[in-house]
């Protein structure tokens, strides 16, 4: 699948073949908007995914949060490192994506879109006014 809506869920499947054994390695995932933008990463060290060792043939599957990213088209790189954060031992260019959504675009709103909590203040004898800006 190559198109999500605003806030859906992605799910990625990281397919390798490891020729040598690659003890506690940290699998990066990073999204990278089609103008070279670093959007975010996802990192299964820093994510509690405790990897002993990958050796051979094997699958990883990350299932993202919800995506709030702004409508455009964005790509897909892996990253393996040596525990934690040292040596980048391989790095993959992978699939692209696009996020669609009828107002978001890079132009008017950046790299995402979060609702903010929204508020008048009160002037002398007037009660506060909230509003939760949720999108539609």
């Amino acid at each position: 699948r190559y198109v999500f809506e605003f806030g859906e869920q992605m799910t990625i499947q990281v397919k390798f073949n490891a020729s040598d054994e690659i003890e506690k390695p940290n699998i990066l995932i990073s999204i990278i908007r089609e103008d070279q933008v670093h959007c975010g990463s996802f990192s299964s060290s820093m994510e509690g995914l405790n990897i002993d060792k990958i050796s051979g043939v094997g699958t990883i599957e990350v299932t993202t949060p919800p995506l709030k990213l702004v409508s455009d088209k964005y790509t897909i790189s892996v990253i393996v490192r040596e525990r934690h954060f040292a040596k980048i031992i391989s790095a993959q260019i992978g699939a692209s994506f696009h996020v669609k959504h009828d107002l978001l675009s890079e132009t008017a709103f950046g790299v995402f879109y979060e609702p903010a909590s929204w508020r008048m203040v009160p002037q002398q004898n007037q009660e506060p006014s909230e509003r939760r800006n949720e999108l539609r």
